[in-house]
């Protein structure tokens, strides 16, 4: 299905991207530090119909901080009653949450979906990042507030345990491919 979305989003070189039909939520899944917040800036730039959800701007907008457990019951309310919102006037949304339990994808789908009363007009795709996680820590290091090397190692643990897969081929493609996608547009660049 990612892929798919992949293919969906190539830009004709020789005009600027029609706003599709329909609705759509991009779930970006990943470590921290492996690129999806700058991934998604980059995309909905030259996508403005898209809107982008955030735990961590939420996280810092209600000042919460760091990550604490208590408090993250309260950003996923949150995060999901903005979904909804925002959906019925922006059906057009990326979230990049590290979502790296299928909870939090599950939970996204539901609210997503069900506030369309699942009609097949809105889709839920996932776009999964998997940066080494030497270079997740790395960029994670220069952030004014690091999640820090031993979180991650303990997140990337789970999150291969949980979904019992290996960096291959075809995921190198697909995180090439979201790279690609993260440069403006080709009409974009030849205007400036």
């Amino acid at each position: 299905a990612a892929r798919d979305l992949l293919d969906e989003m190539r830009i004709d070189a020789a005009r600027p991207p029609v706003r599709p039909q329909g609705g759509n939520v991009i779930i970006l899944r990943g470590l921290p530090g492996s690129g999806k917040t700058t991934w998604a800036r980059d995309f909905i730039q030259y996508r403005h119909w898209y809107r982008r959800i955030s735990r961590d701007a939420l996280r810092e907008m209600f000042g919460f901080g760091y990550y604490e457990p208590k408090s993250e019951k309260t950003l996923v309310e949150l995060r999901n009653s903005l979904l909804v919102d925002v959906l019925r006037d922006h059906p057009h949304v990326i979230i990049d949450d590290t979502n790296l339990t299928e909870r939090h994808v599950r939970d996204i789908k539901s609210h997503a979906v069900g506030w369309w009363n699942g009609a097949p007009s809105i889709s839920v795709e996932i776009l999964e990042f998997h940066t080494p996680i030497k270079e997740c820590i790395r960029r994670d290091a220069l952030r004014e507030k690091p999640v820090g090397a031993e979180r991650i190692r303990e997140m990337n643990a789970r999150w291969q345990n949980e979904c019992d897969c290996e960096l291959d081929e075809e995921r190198a493609q697909m995180t090439q491919r979201i790279e690609e996608l993260r440069q403006p547009p080709e009409w974009a660049r030849s205007e400036e």
